[in-house]
């Protein structure tokens, strides 16, 4: 099997990327591991485990909330021919 070069060096170069990418997330680790906790604000002590209250939505919610996107999609000036949309909660 013969290798092009081109081939070669994409490879190389994607093998570099990705080992300088693990040595800094490497340090950056080491670094946050080294370094004392931060304490966290006065805000944070109420804070509690949202635990059984958190569920997540059901088809027929999606669905209503892809509907309303439409809704609001099709009504807005200028319109919107198309949205993105991912999973997650950000």
């Amino acid at each position: 099997m013969e290798i092009s070069r081109r081939r070669w060096i994409g490879g190389s170069l994607a093998g570099s990327v990705a080992a300088g990418a693990l040595g800094a997330l490497g340090l950056e680790a080491a670094a946050q591991e080294s370094a004392p906790p931060r304490p966290l604000p006065k805000a944070f002590d109420s804070l509690r485990p949202l635990g059984d209250r958190v569920h997540p939505i059901t088809p027929q919610e999606f669905a209503a909330r892809r509907a309303h996107a439409q809704e609001l999609m099709a009504s807005s000036k200028p319109g919107f021919d198309a949205m993105y949309v991912t999973s997650g909660t950000a």
